[in-house]
């Protein structure tokens, strides 16, 4: 397959990626994309990839960006035109979307400019949850809270992969217009998602400062419902309650988060110095 050959085909190329939902690409993506179409335009793209590849360097219709994971390996990454970083990092995985303090940003819940990004990629399945004991919990608030070891890093940023509970993408959605494609969380699953794990989300100050913030937005029985169709294990409605409460929300809107559960819980993890709320039944940060 000769460049020359490529060139009658150039017009093509390029109007398929500017059309393509997609602006980003794995060298899988990117391939499976070509040998679909390749059968259409008569190009054999699966056993000239390279070649196909190579000519739209060559010609700029794409360019290369690498990333090298935690192992100090290196993935490409392709993009069909000038996007940001958000839309680059979602070529990594097709299906992922942003979480987490990425989120946060996204609705402006948070003014600084991450240098840390969190791509989420759920479970394919549901794990089975233990029994729940007061022992188990307290067990583990006393410890760290766990963070995922797998990242990419490209030039001054990171990139951290969160393989996250099964949702079935409960709230994602997209972000596409002249120089962003990607998926992330709406505003109440980014709520939960940052109150369940602080750790990706700058810490509970940061987190309570994201409250605050989404209080003329925030829809109170969308985050109700979000909640109960996640059906956590542990008693999150106490810790959203909390940071509801200290960020100012109306009572009726409390109320909506109030459940009989047996056990205290926790704020955040590995507490040292702890306030305890009777309302939530909830250990926080002295200070908070």
């Amino acid at each position: 397959m000769s460049k020359i050959f490529l060139k009658t085909y150039k017009p093509q190329i390029e109007e398929l990626l500017r059309n393509h939902e997609a602006k980003s690409f794995s060298d899988n993506s990117l391939k499976r994309l070509f040998a679909r179409k390749g059968i259409e335009w008569g190009i054999p793209a699966l056993g000239s990839f390279n070649k196909l590849l190579s000519f739209m360097l060559d010609e700029e219709i794409v360019k290369r960006h690498i990333l090298t994971n935690e192992e100090g390996r290196q993935k490409n990454i392709y993009l069909s035109g000038n996007y940001d970083d958000f839309t680059l990092f979602a070529g990594i995985k097709s299906d992922a979307y942003f979480t987490h303090y990425s989120a946060m940003f996204l609705h402006q819940l948070s003014l600084q400019i991450p240098k840390t990004y969190y791509l989420n990629t759920e479970h394919n399945a549901e794990f089975q949850s233990q029994g729940l004991t007061q022992k188990a919990i307290d067990e583990a608030f006393s410890k760290e809270q766990r963070k995922s070891s797998r990242h990419f890093t490209y030039k001054n940023k990171k990139l951290v992969i969160v393989n996250g509970k099964n949702t079935g993408r409960l709230g994602v959605i997209q972000q596409l217009n002249n120089t962003q494609s990607f998926y992330y969380t709406d505003l109440e699953r980014t709520l939960i998602d940052i109150a369940i794990r602080p750790v990706y989300s700058g810490g509970v100050f940061e987190v309570l400062g994201a409250y605050q913030n989404a209080k003329e937005k925030l829809d109170p029985a969308k985050l109700k419902f979000y909640l109960a169709k996640l059906q956590y294990i542990y008693p999150y409605e106490k810790v959203i309650g909390f940071y509801l409460e200290k960020s100012g929300y109306d009572e009726k809107v409390l109320k909506m988060f109030e459940k009989e559960s047996p056990y205290r819980f926790y704020l955040t993890y590995n507490i040292k110095n702890k306030e305890y709320s009777p309302r939530w039944d909830l250990y926080f940060p002295n200070g908070l």
